[in-house]
């Protein structure tokens, strides 16, 4: 290196300086190159991306991140969402679809031309069918097994472990876990690298929110983003009554603040892990009330911020006003520039043919339907959804007494991330069905029968109530409902074994291609 190129001790030393490469990188053209190569190859830094993207082709229109970024990334964490997206279920066996393995690196290595380290990283505990005795699913390892060579590949995990104590127990026995960091060597052994693994995780920046599509995209994303931080809240609030009692030289024991739990901690981290590994149903409150007074004083003025901001975002004049007060003319003007905008803005390149049948077009679409956004209920966007809550909304309709059928009850089985300010935000936001554990769109209760609008979907789409209403939809999309049908047949092939729900799918399917 260049003599007169001085980064200072803190960084050659494999510190981190906070301010070195980032000031020479503007200030310094002379240097600005090296300094750069030093910036996107540090070993601790890496950024962020999600697996079901890349599996779906990894197009502009589903991402709210900026292209132009990509080319420069050389550390990837991938997040994992689920190895279904790997596997082909098939009666009680199953199988690896190869074409989604190796969609997956090829789309990967396209978008990221500069990655030299991927991190795959899969937060939940494999279920025992996918793990073969083995710390690492099978889908998991299908993948690792087919990773370039010009790649360096590693896995991170939930695994157990015997130096981490879950106080949650099961049928008498503590589960024991870690996060350990795996490798495939070229012997093919797996190599754990360690049991815990420490790096900076990076958001990549946003895109341009640009025309109709930028709007759509922008209400969606200003909503997830507000209650993301709404429950950051509290989980920093964890964090902070520990840093209270032994930060900075602090050494003040304390009790769990849960009722009936017995815990005592004298040592940073411990009540930490306790809030971690215990009962979650016994923490199902505010964090932010346990904190001394001067702390939470701080964490109420951030929750009264947030919460101030929410609701301006319920309150603000978005798209679906602007769409829904217009006459039906307005209304297909904005159609078209719609489809214009994705058939020729790259950065909202959705790589389909026909752009109205893609993604970000199918949710436009189920989003912006005038009853859409109407609700007489009194429960959008409540964080408290339950049966209990749901109310008749039709004429001389159903009793919220209802017994739901397994696939309505599917409908209560939704993520923490769907409660966004406006509920309905996330059309095509993923459920779990239970008990078989199918992803089905939301989208799916745009074709609902109307005589089974209850439960959530009653709760979603309060003002549903007229049959023509239902008719002039299923009339609009009907070549979509014949694609969308077919898709779900191919998702509950797996599911052969649960009788109950495939005969309630299929009556409902049936019921639709009559």
């Amino acid at each position: 290196m260049d003599e007169a190129f001085e980064l200072g001790p803190s960084y050659q030393s494999g510190g981190r300086s906070t301010h070195s490469l980032p000031y020479i990188m503007r200030a310094s053209p002379t240097h600005r190159d090296e300094a750069e190569k030093l910036f996107w190859a540090d070993p601790e830094t890496y950024y962020i991306i999600e697996s079901p993207w890349l599996l779906s082709g990894g197009f502009p229109a589903d991402t709210g991140n900026t292209f132009s970024f990509f080319p420069k990334v050389q550390n990837l964490e991938v997040t994992f969402m689920s190895e279904r997206d790997l596997i082909r279920c098939n009666d009680d066996d199953f199988e690896i679809r190869w074409d989604e393995v190796r969609k997956f690196w090829n789309v990967l290595q396209e978008r990221f031309p500069s990655v030299k380290h991927v991190v795959l990283n899969h937060s939940h505990e494999s279920p025992e069918r996918f793990r073969d005795d083995h710390s690492v699913s099978i889908a998991l390892r299908a993948l690792m097994r087919t990773c370039p060579q010009s790649l360096d590949a590693r896995i991170l995990i939930v695994d157990d472990a015997q130096s981490v104590k879950n106080r949650r127990a099961i049928d008498g026995e503590e589960l024991m876990w870690e996060r350990p960091l795996y490798q495939y060597g070229a012997d093919g052994q797996w190599k754990k690298l360690a049991p815990y693994w420490q790096r900076t995780t990076i958001l990549m920046p946003l895109k341009g929110f640009r025309g109709p599509a930028g709007l759509f995209e922008s209400e969606r994303y200003q909503g997830k983003r507000l209650w993301y931080q709404l429950i950051a809240v509290d989980v920093l609030a964890i964090e902070a009554l520990d840093r209270y009692h032994f930060d900075e030289g602090r050494s003040i024991p304390f009790d769990c603040p849960v009722v009936d739990c017995d815990a005592h901690f004298d040592k940073a981290g411990q009540w930490m892990l306790h809030s971690i590994t215990h009962d979650i149903k016994q923490m199902d409150w505010h964090w932010v009330n346990v904190l001394p007074g001067e702390v939470r004083s701080v964490f109420d003025a951030r929750k009264k911020d947030l919460a101030e901001k929410r609701e301006r975002t319920n309150g603000s004049v978005g798209l679906h006003e602007l769409y829904n007060n217009r006459g039906s003319e307005e209304r297909m003007e904005l159609e078209k520039a719609m489809i214009h905008q994705l058939e020729n803005d790259e950065d909202w390149y959705t790589g389909q043919q026909d752009v109205r049948e893609s993604t970000l077009y199918e949710n436009f679409e189920a989003e912006m339907t005038p009853w859409c956004c109407e609700d007489d209920t009194g429960l959008l966007g409540s964080a408290n959804l339950g049966i209990s809550q749901v109310q008749p909304t039709q004429k001389g309709g159903h009793s919220s007494s209802t017994l739901l059928s397994p696939v309505q009850t599917t409908f209560f089985q939704y993520e923490s991330f769907l409660l966004s300010s406006t509920l309905l935000g996330f059309a095509r936001a993923e459920f779990i069905l239970w008990p078989a554990r199918i992803p089905v769109p939301i989208f799916l209760l745009d074709y609902w029968p109307v005589s089974a609008f209850t439960g959530l979907s009653g709760v979603l789409y309060g003002n549903y109530r007229e049959k023509k209403v239902a008719t002039a939809i299923l009339t609009e999309r009907r070549e979509r409902i014949g694609r969308d049908i077919e898709r779900i047949r191919r998702d509950i092939e797996g599911v052969k074994g649960d009788m109950e729900v495939l005969e309630e799918l299929e009556r409902i399917l049936g019921w639709w291609t009559k």
